[in-house]
């Protein structure tokens, strides 16, 4: 999915080297002419070195000279990060190895080679880099990372340490690191015996404002999506689209704000006129609700880049024919044992939508999620983000129910988001009568101070009349594995409801299981993201599930749409 592209330069130098005599009519080649032009021996142009060494230790400097000619030298060195020559021929040792250097005069190209050799090459170095060291540069001279400044590099133990790269994106002149064409590079650092490597990137100024954008993005901005909705969202408070009560001309939000006074968050319902398709959050009309509500961090939306996967260096500038192609691509990644770069993404700016997304995408693909590309906006005020699926393919807009539905993200208003109505509310809290919950609070206190068991039991399918029947399809997984032929349970119990972890078959299910009444029961299970149900009684300590009641057809959509099937709890997901 990376679109590097590799330039490799090839220069072929041609030196050569002419041998000068003249012949004479009729003359006789083993003739004994000596002609004024051929030089001898010792008069031919040839460089000498200071005492005549032919190496010097890095930091060293050596005058090189040459001799026999009249006219203006022009020096050169072939490899400037071992060492550099000036006009004058003043060698200067810049690091370990050899170089060649070579002197153009009166038509002629003279070499030298010399050895650059550390003094200090069996000590130790101690080094420490620091974490503040940009893993990108901008491309261009006037962009140079030096590392002698803000303390990016510390060495000690010796005396001084260089720079060398293979890379041909960046060039070393001294501690500074200067990019010269687009993408990765690696320069390692030697102290002494002790090599550091340094790797970055090479970006184009577009990078740098991108990453701007994202890195200023904290817990203030806007964001707009077809899952999801749109939110506003500040530290004190957040504002979520409700999509089914919208018209026209207004919107109506729901979400919850903190008192400073006493830093709870309570609940409101806000409604938004809507002009020229624009929300204005101006003329806002604020009702606040009973209970309490969650703050924005509660409800999942945190800072954007805090855990240093989301700041704008972790996406890669996508390079097209050398070029920068003005897009950048955040590859997905594990991050711990559950979450991943995109889901920590996702659902930090839209909570909730990392599962419609990627869902979404195979549906449209096959494939999973597995990147994220990013556009700026020509004016550098909103940000829009696209799936991208593990083929490479870039995934704008799916057909879904007979319409196309945009799958991009767009981030707005970073830094200067704010609602008038529940400012004014902050400013001078009034807070509504709440509402009685002593009943969820004895319920909750049951279910904390009753003891976790474990049993072991079984299960048996029968009919209508009681009969054993054939476990439903519905209900078989791994292979045709009947999920309950036998089962050991972890519960949590009180006298409303029952929460079960089972583990039947080698395999472990979350199952929800309710007591309307006495001796009977209905047990609901997730598994591969099909939601399953079933209705019984329980005889003698065994649980005898009704197979003509089983509802095998129930996706997870159904459950969001049907608030009844639960009677206690929340979704069950599939560990």
């Amino acid at each position: 999915m990376k679109n590097k592209l590799l330039k490799t330069l090839s220069v072929v130098a041609l030196l050569g080297a002419g041998v000068i005599g003249t012949v004479s009519c009729g003359g006789d080649i083993n003739s004994n002419d000596t002609s004024s032009d051929t030089k001898t021996e010792d008069t031919k142009p040839a460089i000498i070195s200071e005492d005549g060494l032919t190496s010097i230790d890095i930091g060293q400097t050596l005058q090189l000279s040459v001799e026999n000619v009249t006219g203006k030298i022009s020096w050169k060195s072939k490899n400037t990060g071992i060492a550099t020559v000036d006009e004058n021929g003043l060698v200067t040792g810049v690091n370990e190895g050899e170089v060649e250097i070579t002197a153009r005069v009166d038509g002629q190209t003279l070499t030298i080679k010399l050895t650059i050799t550390d003094p200090e090459a069996d000590i130790k170095g101690k080094v420490i880099i620091s974490e503040e060291l940009p893993s990108e540069i901008i491309i261009g001279t006037d962009n140079a990372l030096d590392l002698d400044t803000n303390d990016y590099v510390t060495v000690t133990k010796v005396n001084r340490w260089t720079l060398t790269t293979e890379s041909d994106t960046v060039e070393i002149v001294g501690h500074k690191i200067i990019g010269v064409d687009f993408g990765p590079f690696l320069v390692t650092l030697k102290a002494g015996a002790t090599r550091r490597a340094i790797e970055g990137y090479v970006v184009s100024p577009d990078k740098a404002k991108f990453n701007g954008f994202i890195d200023s993005i904290g817990n203030n901005f806007i964001v707009a999506n077809s899952i999801t909705g749109t939110s506003f969202v500040t530290e004190n408070y957040y504002a979520n689209f409700d999509n089914v009560n919208d018209t026209e001309t207004e919107a109506t939000f729901t979400g919850a704000v903190i008192n400073p006074n006493d830093n709870y968050s309570y609940p409101f319902e806000l409604t938004m006129p809507i002009t020229n398709n624009m929300f204005d959050e101006e003329k806002a009309t604020l009702t606040m609700k009973e209970g309490y509500g969650r703050t924005p961090k509660a409800y999942g939306y945190d800072s954007f880049n805090s855990d240093g996967y989301m700041g704008g260096a972790k996406f890669t500038e996508v390079i097209v024919q050398g070029e920068p192609a003005g897009y950048y691509l955040l590859q997905d990644e594990a991050v711990g044992e559950y979450d991943t770069v995109l889901s920590l993404w996702y659902d930090r700016v839209a909570p909730g939508s990392y599962y419609y997304f990627n869902t979404l995408v195979k549906q449209a693909t096959k494939n999973e999620i597995g990147g994220l590309v990013a556009v700026l906006g020509s004016d550098e005020s909103f940000a829009s983000f696209f799936p991208v699926d593990t083929s490479g393919q870039i995934v704008q807009a799916i057909n879904y129910s007979g319409q196309t539905l945009s799958l991009g993200l767009q981030i707005a208003d970073v830094g200067t988001t704010s609602i008038k109505a529940v400012e004014t509310w902050i400013k001078n809290p009034t807070i509504p009568e709440q509402i009685d919950i002593s009943d969820l609070t004895t319920f909750l206190t049951n279910v904390t101070t009753t003891k976790k068991y474990t049993l072991e039991g079984s299960a048996k399918w029968v009919d209508a009349n009681g009969k054993a029947a054939a476990c439903p399809d519905g209900f078989k997984f791994d292979g045709g594995v009947e999920v309950l032929p036998t089962f050991e349970t972890v519960s949590y119990v009180n006298e409303n409801a029952v929460y079960n972890k089972v583990i039947s078959a080698n395999s472990i299910y979350d199952v929800g299981m309710t007591t309307p009444a006495a001796g009977t029961i209905d047990l609901s299970i997730t598994k591969n993201n099909v939601f399953y149900s079933a209705s019984g009684t329980v005889v003698d300590g065994v649980d005898t599930l009704n197979a003509a009641e089983a509802d095998a057809d129930a996706t997870l959509t159904d459950i969001w749409q049907d608030g009844s099937i639960l009677t206690v709890g929340s979704l069950l997901l599939d560990p």
